[in-house]
């Protein structure tokens, strides 16, 4: 398996939840019910971004340099991490919705843009061997075994 592998994956989990926040958000919730959904979600995303900024981003750092997509990449993850902040904060329902609303639009475009340039890009520029690496340690980040015949796919 490689790094873009596991991080494509984990955006395709986020997707479906981002669609239960939304209709929980329509469902006129109370404010203390969001926030601690919004606990979790933060916990979920910044373990995410975490994760890219200490395993992916370094080695497309020592390939790319600093500059270009992955200032980015960083200057939206501390942008997301305001926003969570935000909403942690909000005390009407309102004005926490609409910032949700606003992050949840934020991370589907991020998510984009790491899907169909930072990805591409990492698949181009790091060898195999590195990819492997890197998925590697994002297996021992996230707890789980990754095993197949070839290492080259999760599903053999």
């Amino acid at each position: 398996m490689k790094i873009t592998d596991a991080l494509y994956g984990e955006h395709g989990m986020f997707y479906p939840v981002f669609d239960y926040v939304e209709s929980v958000m329509r469902a006129s919730p109370e404010l203390n019910d969001l926030k601690s959904m919004v606990k979790i979600f933060k916990q979920m995303i910044v373990s995410h971004a975490a994760l890219e900024e200490e395993i992916l981003f370094p080695a497309l750092e020592a390939q790319l340099g600093q500059a270009g997509p992955l200032t980015v990449m960083r200057a939206e993850h501390n942008q997301i991490d305001d926003f969570l902040d935000a909403i942690l904060e909000a005390e009407n329902v309102d004005v926490l919705s609409g910032n949700l609303s606003d992050l949840i639009a934020l991370l589907r475009a991020h998510f984009a843009k790491e899907e169909q340039v930072l990805f591409v890009i990492a698949q181009k520029v790091l060898d195999e061997q590195t990819q492997m690496e890197l998925a590697d340690r994002w297996s021992e980040h996230r707890g789980v075994t990754v095993s197949s015949t070839d290492k080259k796919t999760c599903f053999g």
